[in-house]
C-alpha cells in the first residue's frame, strides 16, 4: 500500500529549502510548486499565497518546539531540570535547522509586513513566555513580577544570542554553554528571591 503524501508538508518543506538560498520577496510560487512537484494550481488549494506559506513555515516549528516542551517539563522536577529540559528542546531545535530557521525568522522582520506573520510570532512567544512563567513559579510561588521578568528577558536574551552568534559563524551552537548561562540566571533569581524573604522576616 503507497503511502498517502502529506501536500501541505510537502509544500510547507519545499518553501523551507529554497529560503535557504533566496530571499522572501525573490521566491515565487511556481518555483515552490516545482520543487514540491506538483502543479502551482495545486499549491493553491493548501495555500491562498506565499504569505501563507510563510506563516506555515513559522508556525510548524515553533508548535512543534513548544508541544515538546510541554510534553517533557512537570511541576514535579526542580527548576534545573526543567529548564535543562527547556535547554534540550533549545538545543535540538536549533542545532537541527539552525542557521536556516533562525534566518527565515529574522527575515519575518525585515521582509514580511505582514500582520498574520506577526501575529503567529506573537501567539507562540506568549505561548513560550507561559511555559517559562510555569517553570519559575513552580520552583517559586512568591516570584514577584520584577524576578519573572530578569527570568524570562535573561532567557530569552541568551537563546537569542547563542542562535544570532551561530547565524554569524562567531561560536558555534553550545548545548554546555547555554546550560551554564540559564544555570547563572536561575541561581541570581534564587538569591533574590532569599534577599526578598529576609526582608520580610
Amino acid at each position: 500500500m503507497t503511502k498517502k503524501i502529506d501536500k501541505r508538508q510537502l509544500i510547507i518543506d519545499s518553501a523551507r529549502e529554497i529560503l535557504k538560498t533566496k530571499n522572501f520577496q525573490g521566491m515565487k510560487t511556481l518555483e515552490i510548486a516545482k520543487k514540491a512537484k506538483i502543479a502551482e494550481g495545486s499549491l493553491y488549494k493548501y495555500f491562498k499565497n506565499k504569505d501563507a506559506i510563510f506563516v506555515a513555515i513559522v508556525e510548524d516549528f515553533l508548535t512543534t518546539f513548544n508541544n515538546k516542551v510541554e510534553a517533557t517539563i512537570s511541576e514535579d522536577y526542580s527548576i534545573y531540570k526543567n529548564m535543562n529540559l527547556f535547554i534540550d528542546n533549545i538545543y535540538n531545535a536549533l542545532s537541527l535547522t539552525g542557521k536556516d530557521f533562525y534566518s527565515l525568522y529574522l527575515k519575518a522582520f525585515s521582509e514580511i509586513d505582514k500582520v498574520e506573520v506577526h501575529t503567529i510570532i506573537s501567539t507562540y512567544t506568549h505561548d513560550s513566555i507561559d511555559i517559562l512563567t510555569k517553570v519559575l513559579i513552580w520552583e517559586f510561588p512568591n516570584a514577584t513580577r520584577d524576578q519573572k521578568i530578569i527570568f524570562i528577558d535573561s532567557i530569552w536574551g541568551i537563546i537569542r544570542g547563542a542562535a544570532e552568534r551561530e547565524l554569524l559563524n562567531i561560536q558555534d551552537l553550545n548545548r554546555d554553554s547555554l546550560e551554564s548561562s540559564v544555570n547563572h540566571i536561575i541561581k541570581m533569581v534564587h538569591n533574590l528571591q532569599e534577599e526578598r524573604n529576609e526582608k520580610i522576616v
